[in-house]
Parts: structure tokens; sequence; C-alpha cells
């Protein structure tokens, strides 16, 4: 719109006195009514309606579909209830286009009324600089410095310029949602440039960041309470204020873009999928109301985070509420509890709960405060169920969960069943530790501790059913951690799960070899089956760590490791976490782990999934560490050692004679250097090992193979080299 047509608007009678009105009477509908009744008579005609927005940026040849909204009785009039009923959903407010326009004509005629200082105000958001053009919808991120100015101008703008809501309420700071955000702040700072709000703001903080993580929120939720989450988020997480970024829709994508049709939903869909893929995981900011489990637009972004985790390549799921509590500092004596707005459940140790034996602790009392009832409203989530503000885009995301391209989605499909129930065991899964302790917790009345119980109970059942593949369960330092609860957790397993890693330190032995036994018999096959029919065919790794592993829960664990065991099983980790080696249990531990014979063909390694090369070099290790090395190995993984370096451990005789063993019976056939040296409790079988390595090359000599002449290394305590020195990995 020319600007000489927009003054002569604004010069006329009507419009003249309007433009003198604040944003806040402008935005109201009776006062706009009051300016187009010409005549007074509470009866808007079609005539006034032309007459008012003649040189406005409204084509008046496109009005009929406008008034027709407007007059809902037909009567060819239109009252003041019926202006009032429709002002809003005719976008007369500002929030989208007028009915019937073909450009966003609501904002464009309230910006157009704006007084300059207001426009000026929005100068500080982006300091003026041009925007920061960024390809990618995916890649561009905002960061929490960013966050904070936009609700500082929110909290510095919303009442003086009065900001209403979609129903003409006046709002507060406090109250205003991203969908107020998207009508106050970013599309007036990006209307003239049509680009993102981090574009355009991105070029006063010298560049769009590519976002770390992926915010799944609900638009109609609290601005306020979006950024408290992520600010604690970023507290625990270690997210960087200025150097690290999240991506959230309203703010990466064109709103001037978006148009209300399928191609434009599909769009939305790819970026957020692309932006998934490119970040670390996903953060869900789930409201006070619990809303958001009813939002198919933010279920469907977190089922496409769980679509695209894999076993190895995990995508973290974080889940974060706005809950006012006070955390205590366990692993800090004498430090005072610090007060915090909002609470999370993290996929896994956090950086703010440290490192080695302090970080299961540290999480727990972090995430024990998490709202038990939100727990309980996310296992009855339901896609079909779940409510978009506009039905099109419903079933745009039905569609797409269908595979559907064309036509309406269907009122059932497998595909909708697959999506809820993983869900709710990822929300299960979360919340698994908080219902333990709850169930478990003596304190509160028994209608809490019986709501607890039954909370536990169904996590467990939406564990069981969600057909996840990668699962971490966590019970260490849990006194309500029993045999009972044990057997529990192991039935809960899905048939699905190729990644499955427990921790349970310092729990009671009982508990610990019910976990273990169970674990096998889960693992195991029938006696007479000709195939696998185990309860886990999917498990490919499995972790446990804890250090109340005794020999008869090794025991089951070995047997489940043998012919009758997954025949996709490649790894068992027992490292743990503090610090992976030494082994946290003792020889006889490991000789009733390792007590089951090798699967001819089957790979097999005890030392986590990470492959060990033909060159193994470690420090500190034990006999235990030991002995679990020379099982993998004799289980193909390494499949060809060629060099080993142990010295300065704790390696005693039955270790070094382990080792001698192993050299006799053919387990190292490749090795070619070996060094002990500084393990002073060797002892007698140090002889031993050089024994049998002279034995092994007498062998290969008779055999015509010369190579592997090897002989004492007079430098070193106990150093053997067959060749020169190979270099070594680290375990």
């Amino acid at each position: 719109m020319e600007q000489t047509q927009l003054d002569k608007w604004k010069q006329t009678s009507h419009v003249g006195l309007c433009s003198k009105l604040s944003y806040k009477r402008w935005t109201s509908p009776d006062v706009i009514f009051d300016e187009l009744d010409e005549d007074g008579s509470g009866r808007l005609t079609m005539t006034e309606v032309r007459k008012f927005f003649k040189y406005s940026p409204i084509d008046c040849d496109k009005l009929e579909d406008l008034y027709r909204t407007l007059d809902t009785d037909q009567s060819g009039e239109v009252s003041r209830v019926e202006w009032r009923a429709g002002f809003y959903t005719a976008g007369f407010d500002g929030s989208a286009s007028l009915v019937g326009q073909s450009v966003e004509s609501g904002p464009a005629i309230l910006l157009a009324l704006l007084q300059p200082p207001r426009q000026s105000q929005l100068t500080r958001l982006h300091g003026d600089f041009p925007p920061c053009h960024v390809a990618e919808p995916a890649e561009r991120g905002l960061t929490l410095k960013q966050m904070r100015e936009i609700w500082s101008y929110v909290n510095d703008r919303c009442v003086a310029d009065g900001w209403m809501d979609s129903q003409g309420s006046e709002l507060e700071p406090q109250l205003i949602t991203t969908y107020d955000v998207m009508r106050y702040v970013v599309k007036p700072v990006t209307q003239d440039y049509g680009c993102s709000y981090a574009e355009r703001c991105g070029g006063g903080f010298g560049a769009v960041l590519q976002p770390a993580w992926t915010v799944v929120h609900w638009w109609g939720s609290e601005f306020k309470n979006l950024l408290d989450c992520l600010e604690q988020h970023s507290l625990d997480r270690g997210v960087g204020d200025e150097t690290s970024a999240y991506w959230i829709s309203a703010f990466a994508l064109n709103q001037s873009e978006l148009r209300p049709d399928i191609s434009s939903t599909r769009e939305i869909l790819q970026a957020t999928a692309h932006a998934i893929a490119m970040s670390r995981g996903v953060v869900c900011i789930l409201d006070k109301n619990a809303l958001w489990l009813n939002r198919i637009w933010c279920l469907y972004e977190a089922q496409t985070a769980l679509e695209q985790s894999l076993p190895r390549r995990h995508k973290l799921f974080d889940v974060y509420t706005v809950h006012q509590h006070f955390r205590h500092h366990v692993a800090h004596k004498g430090v005072p509890r610090s007060a915090c707005k909002a609470i999370g459940l993290t996929d896994g140790f956090a950086m703010a709960d440290g490192r080695a034996a302090n970080q299961i602790l540290l999480k727990t009392e972090r995430e024990k405060r998490f709202p038990l009832w939100l727990l309980g409203r996310s296992l009855q989530l339901s896609l079909e169920m779940a409510h978009a503000s506009a039905e099109p885009d419903k079933a745009s995301i039905l569609c797409e969960l269908a595979g559907i391209r064309v036509g309406p989605p269907p009122s059932d499909h497998p595909a909708f069943e697959r999506a809820n129930v993983a869900l709710r065991g990822r929300f299960a899964l979360a919340g698994l530790r908080v219902a333990i302790d709850q169930a478990g917790a003596s304190c509160g009345g028994a209608g809490d501790a019986r709501e607890a119980r039954e909370l536990l109970q169904n996590c467990c059942d939406a564990i069981h059913d969600s057909g996840l593949r990668t699962l971490t369960i966590d019970v260490s330092f849990c006194g309500s951690f029993d045999a009972s609860l044990a057997r529990r957790l192991v039935e809960a397993l899905p048939a699905s799960v190729e990644e499955l890693k427990v921790r349970f330190y310092d729990v009671d032995s009982e508990a610990a070899d019910a976990l273990l036994v169970a674990l096998g018999k889960a693992m195991v096959a029938g006696e007479f089956c000709a195939g696998y029919n185990g309860k886990l065919p999917m498990l490919r790794f499995l972790a446990l760590h804890s250090n109340a592993i005794t020999a008869d829960g090794g025991y089951a664990i070995g047997v489940a490791c043998g012919a009758r065991g997954p025949p996709l099983l490649k790894s068992i980790d027992f490292g743990g976490n503090f610090g992976g080696s030494p082994t946290p249990f003792d020889e006889q531990v490991v000789r009733a782990i390792v007590a089951t014979p090798p699967v001819p063909g089957r790979r097999v390694s005890f030392f986590g999934a990470q492959p060990l090369g033909p060159c193994l070099s470690g420090r500190g290790l034990t006999t235990a560490d030991v002995i679990l090395i020379l099982a993998s190995a004799a289980r193909g993984m390494p499949a060809h050692v060629q060099a080993i370096d142990f010295a300065r451990s704790e390696i005693d005789h039955a270790g070094g004679t382990a080792v001698a063993l192993a050299i006799e019976a053919g387990t190292l056939p490749s090795l070619v250097s070996i060094d002990l040296s500084d393990n002073p409790l060797l002892g007698s079988s140090a002889t031993k090992i050089f024994s049998a390595l002279r034995a092994r090359a007498k062998l290969n000599e008779d055999r015509g193979d010369t190579f592997l002449n090897y002989s004492l290394d007079p430098v070193a305590e106990f150093k053997v080299v067959g060749r020169p020195p190979v270099r070594a990995k680290q375990l």
C-alpha cells in the first residue's frame, strides 16, 4: 500500500480520530464499532464498513466474506453483539489476516496506526542490525540471552501498550503466551523483512547459532514458564547463555511464509524433524495444567524424537515443567539449598550431577520432586484424541503418521497406537525412579502411598507395551528396592529392547540376585526349544553397573550369554560409573560369569559395546578384569590380540595363571608382546606365562612359523617381546 494512500486513510474524519487512539483502545471491539457506526444506529451496514476501509490496506472488493462472517443471523446488518463475537475470528485484533483478504491485513492495519515511539521500542530486540540470513530453518537457534530480551520487552510493553488476548481481555506479562508473543513481538519485528525472528535478531548477536536442543512446547502456555524451564534446563545441562542455542518453532520459522494449508503443515513437520536430527535431543516443556499432553503438535514432535532415537545413536529426551521447590545439595555439606522455579527429568546424567560416585545421588535429589500427577497424566495421552488450533493441522499430522499423502486421515491406524505406546513408555521411563521412590516412601497418607504404587505399576505396564529399543533403569541407593520390585522391573522390559542399561549400586544383595536371576531367565530360551523363544530376542547391548553382584547373579547372566541366550547379543558392560575399571566385584563373581563355555561363531564382549582393538592397554586392573578380558578374547572380542600392556596394575597370581592358561589353550594365538611390569602380586605365575609363550613359540616353529620368538626384556620387571612393540589401545 502506497504511503500517500495510507495517509489519506488516516486523514479521513473517522480514521483520523481512530489513529489517535491508544493501541489498547484500538484493539477493543466496542471502540471500533463506535467508529464504524456512523449513524449511531447500533447496527453496521455494508456501506459503513466499505466507507471506513475505503483507503485502508484492505481490498474493499473482497469485503463480502468478512461481512458474512460478522453477520451471523444473515439479517444484512451487524449488531454490536455480532461484532463482539466475530471481532477476533475475523482477524481485527491483528493476530492474522482478515477474512477474505489475501494478505495479512489485520496486522497491517494495526501496525500502520502505531505511534513511532512504540515501534522504536522494537529496535532493542535486534539493535537495528540487518537480518542474518540462514537458508535452513533447522539451523536457526535462539540463545537464552535472546529469550530473556524478549521477556524484558514483554514485561515493559504489555501493560503500557494495552495488549489483549484473543477474547479481548487485558493481558499481564505473566499471562502472555507464545501466541501473544507471536502477535505482539515476532510479527511486528519481522514484517518488513519476511524472515524468521531468529534471523531478524541474529544480526545483533553476530550470527545465528545452530541449535543444540529442540524445544517441544505448547504455544498456548505462558511464555514466562517456557523461559523458566529453559533457564533450569540450561543450568542442569550446562547450556551456555550465548554459546548454545535452542530450536523453537515460533522463532525459527518464517511466520510470513506459513499458510493454513497441508503443504505448509508438511513444511513445518519436515523442518521440525530436521531440527531434531541435528540436535542432541528434545526438551519437552509441560505446562502446569498438562494441556501439552493433549496437543497433537507437541505429541508428534516428541514422537519424532523417539523415532529418530536408535541404539548407539540415542536422542536425549528431557522433560521439564514449572514447579516451585528447593533443591538440596546432598554432595556438598554446608551449601544452602537453592530455590528453583522449574524441575526436570533428564535423559541420563546432566552436567549438574557432577562426576563419579555423586552422579546418581545428585540426579536422584534433583528429580525427586517432579509432580507425580503429571507423570500419571502422561500415561493417558492419545494422538487421536489430541487437539490442534486448526483442524487441518491435525488431519495432516495423522496422515503423516499413517503414511497417507492424499485424502482424509483414518479414524484408526496401527501407527497411531505405536506412537501412543512409545510416548507413554518414554514418559514412564523418565519418571520411573521418581515413582519407585515415592511408592517406597513411608511419609504421606495411605491414599498418597496407594496412588504412588498404582503409578509405579502403570509405569511398568507402559514400559512393557512401549516398543522402546533403548532403556536405562537406575535403582542405585534405593532403600525400597527389593526382590519383588526387581522381578517386576524385569517383567516390564519390552521384547523390542536392543540396548538395556541397569544401574543398581549399593542395593541389597538379595535384591540384586533376584534382578539378575530374573533377567537371566528372561534372556534364556527354553531348554528343549529348537530356536530362540526367550523374552528378549532383540537384545544386543547389556550394561549391568553395580557393586552388589554376587556369584549366583553372575552365573545367571553368564548362562544367558551362552548358547541359549539372545542370538543378537554382542556385549555386556560391567564397568559401571566409578571410573569404569577396575570391575566393581571380585574374582569369584567373574569366574561365575564366564563359567559357561563360549558358543562357536558367536562373538560377545564383556567390556561393553566399544570394540577392543588388537592392542590392549590398561592401568590399575585387577585379576577380575583380566579374566573378563580373556573371556572376551575367547569369544572373539577382539578376534586377534597382538599386544597386552597391563603394567602397573593389581594382577595377582590367579590372574597371571589365567593368562598362562589362555596362551596354552590357544586363546591368544596372535600375541607378540605382553607387558605385566610393576605387578608385585604376580608371583610365580610370571614364569608360567613365559613358559607358555615359549611353548607356543616352539609349536609355531614346529609348524614352520619362526616369526614368533619371545625373549624376556631385562629392563622391565616382566615384559616379553616377540617383535618391535605394537602401539597399545587403552581399554
